[in-house]
């Protein structure tokens, strides 16, 4: 798969590392974070850049709640939990 395929729409999902923090791609709306061990500083590489003007979700799988909590200081923004039991929210 390259990048015109994400683009165009063409395929929808995308696995990836650190390593492609450069990939730009232009219909990202939902960001999975497993595993988040990174610096704050590094959180907008991760979700989308700023600047964008698009709404991007990002769920964030942590160890360590004040990682998120150091991230919505740095960047003046709320993270919402989500519950243990996700299935309760569909109900």
């Amino acid at each position: 798969m390259d990048q015109n395929e994400l683009n165009s729409g063409s395929s929808q999902v995308l696995i990836t590392t650190d390593l492609a923090h450069s990939i730009d791609v232009q219909h990202v709306y939902l960001v999975i974070n497993y595993d988040l061990r990174i610096e704050p500083e590094k959180y907008l590489n991760r979700v989308g850049r700023r600047g964008c003007f698009r709404k991007v979700v990002a769920i964030n799988y942590v160890e360590d709640p004040m990682m998120l909590f150091d991230i919505q200081e740095l960047y003046d923004m709320m993270v919402a939990v989500l519950p243990y039991q996700i299935a309760d929210l569909l109900e």
